[in-house]
């Protein structure tokens, strides 16, 4: 009993010990976590040769690959530009439109192992565009209660998904010019504000067939961004968007499928070239990859779905500018 009595005390004694942690073990920076790890994992590569067994090789070295990890962070960005729309059997005169965007989403970039000065860059994200056709004189006469003028106009809201990708030169720590890829589904919506006195039912119709829904299309954009720092970034961008009138899926996917494969070859010659020479990445991805982009979507302009024969699209295309800022 006195065994057993002086068993329970002693074990209480214990349990009511303070356990102390100071502040500095608790509340370790982020960012040394981040480091200790980073160094556990890089040290996997250290080879135990003569020149290894210098601790400042080895730190300089681990300094070097953990400036090649991917930095990720949120964004948002606004856009001005001036557009023009057409379509096979749209003749006359159509009048431009101001157009106004917006987008979030994530910035994703780092160093390449084989050059420090060449960057990956990844963006994703949503976006949405407004564009705007302005003011003109009318008469006193419409079609589907759409008043006629001097020239052919339209409003246009689009939104879709930020698909983007490229390589860019490191000017420093933070500031850098990317030269990026964009190919992006977008989903349109088209009001006709006006059409041409001196057309017909036959060529109005061109633009009222995407009226009364959101129609799907995809947007191609050769893109140039100069990120000053770590927060601001001006860009320019060339966009054409191929608004569908309807949506035919397995015409659709055989095309989008021949142009996968030509998008694959020049895949594979931008990695034949980075291979021999990192610097030239960016150059050659921006060019060939957008050159790819471009034809096809001139050999879409009367054909939706090229090769298929299918109805022409409508092609908006714009020259815009941006500013973004990254947190």
């Amino acid at each position: 009993m006195k065994s057993l009595l002086f068993t329970t005390l002693l074990s209480l004694a214990i349990l009511s010990l303070p356990v102390s942690l100071s502040a500095q073990d608790v509340e370790k920076d982020s960012n040394s976590v981040v480091d200790e790890l980073i160094d556990d994992m890089l040290s996997d590569f250290d080879v135990a040769d003569g020149d290894d067994k210098d601790e400042d090789k080895r730190k300089a070295r681990r300094e070097r690959r953990r400036s090649m990890v991917s930095v990720r962070k949120p964004r948002i960005m606004a856009t001005y530009g001036q557009a023009m729309f057409s379509r096979a059997g749209l003749t006359g005169e159509t009048h431009g439109l101001t157009m106004y965007g917006a987008s979030v989403g994530m910035e994703q970039w780092r160093r390449l192992m084989t050059d420090k000065d060449v960057i990956k860059v990844k963006n994703d994200g949503i976006f949405v565009h407004v564009g705007q056709s302005g003011s003109m004189a009318t008469i006193d006469s419409s079609f589907d209660n759409v008043p006629l003028a001097m020239h052919t106009s339209t409003n246009l809201l689009s939104f879709g998904t930020v698909d983007e990708s490229g390589y860019g030169y490191a000017l420093g720590e933070n500031s850098s010019i990317r030269l990026l890829v964009t190919d992006q589904s977008t989903w349109t919506s088209v009001s006709p504000q006006t059409y041409a006195e001196s057309l017909g039912p036959d060529q109005w119709q061109q633009l009222r067939d995407f009226t009364g829904g959101i129609r799907f299309g995809s947007t191609m954009a050769p893109t140039i961004e100069w990120k000053m720092g770590s927060t601001l970034s001006l860009r320019a961008n060339y966009t054409w968007t191929q608004v569908l009138p309807r949506h035919m899926f397995w015409y659709w996917a055989g095309s989008e499928l021949i142009e996968g494969v030509a998008d694959g070859i020049a895949a594979a010659m931008i990695k034949s070239f980075g291979n021999s020479s990192p610097s030239s990445l960016p150059v050659m991805n921006f060019i060939l990859r957008n050159a790819i982009a471009y034809g096809f979507k001139e050999l879409r302009r009367d054909k939706m779905n090229w090769p298929f024969d299918t109805v022409a699209p409508l092609n908006v295309t714009s020259w815009n500018v941006g500013l973004s800022v990254t947190f």
